[in-house]
């Protein structure tokens, strides 16, 4: 039963995303924060902090992003989810290009092409290469 109301609370989330209602996307985003941790599902717990890095990125609330993804990443490395982690890299990297911190977000970017490369999952990997070569002009600069 909590795993089936964990999975409605998702579903609301991802709608609070759409509305652009960021206060109650992350109102709920905590409560099944605390559904996955009571039920000690840690890959759900991953998923959440993960969607409230993404809400944190769109509400420009950049200390929430950065704390929710890189508290997502620590659960994914020790669970070895190289798909989560791509993903929590991935939007890591979006967070620091937009604070112009480049080498941080190289850094990230440099960890999403390594992650592709054990998984053999090679879909993107020129458009990370490409966004690896413009931080690269940038830090330069």
């Amino acid at each position: 039963i909590e795993m089936r109301i964990f999975n409605i609370y998702i579903e609301i989330i991802f709608l609070y995303k759409i509305k652009c209602q960021w206060d109650d996307a992350i109102k709920f985003a905590n409560e099944a924060l605390a559904i996955a941790h009571k039920i000690k599902k840690e890959r759900e717990e991953a998923i959440i902090l993960n969607e409230l890095g993404i809400i944190g990125i769109y509400n420009r609330n950049y200390h929430l992003a950065t704390s929710s993804l890189n508290k997502s990443k620590k659960i994914n490395l020790e669970l070895s989810d190289r798909e989560g982690l791509i993903n929590n890299f991935l939007n890591l990297g979006i967070v620091h290009r937009i604070q112009q911190n480049w080498k941080i977000a190289k850094e990230c970017y440099e960890n999403v092409l390594k992650e592709k490369e054990l998984r053999k999952d090679f879909y993107g990997i020129d458009t990370i290469k490409k966004i690896i070569q413009e931080l690269n002009r940038k830090i330069k600069k």
